[in-house]
């Protein structure tokens, strides 16, 4: 019998490192997400970003996304030099956020711009 997944938000972590030593952690917590709209539209403002081309297609990258959402999977994303995009199933009861008002701001950025 399949385990049923427990009801999850994920949290968006950006680490300015290469992607072979970058970490989610919560110095690097930027924004709580809620739903795969949310996840795959906050993962590609950032990955365009950081490329810095606003235009890119990444039609490809979503559709994995979406699947990785589904399935409550860590993604993943950025560039090789830096920075290494996060976005981490963190389950309902066992959030570690410490500051709760940033899980009330679902898909906003909380980096200073």
């Amino acid at each position: 019998m399949a385990r049923e997944k427990s009801q999850c938000h994920y949290h968006g972590h950006i680490d300015e490192s290469q992607m072979s030593q970058a970490q989610p952690q919560r110095s690097n917590f930027h924004s709580a997400l809620n739903g795969t709209k949310e996840v795959i539209g906050w993962l590609a403002t950032e990955l365009r970003e950081a490329t810095g081309n606003s235009e890119m297609e990444l039609s490809d990258e979503t559709a994995l996304w979406e699947q990785l959402v589904q399935g409550h999977e860590q993604i993943c994303t950025g560039l090789q030099g830096g920075p290494t995009i996060f976005a981490v199933p963190i389950p309902e009861d066992r959030c570690p956020c410490e500051r709760p008002e940033l899980r009330t701001i679902r898909g906003q950025s909380q980096k200073a711009k």
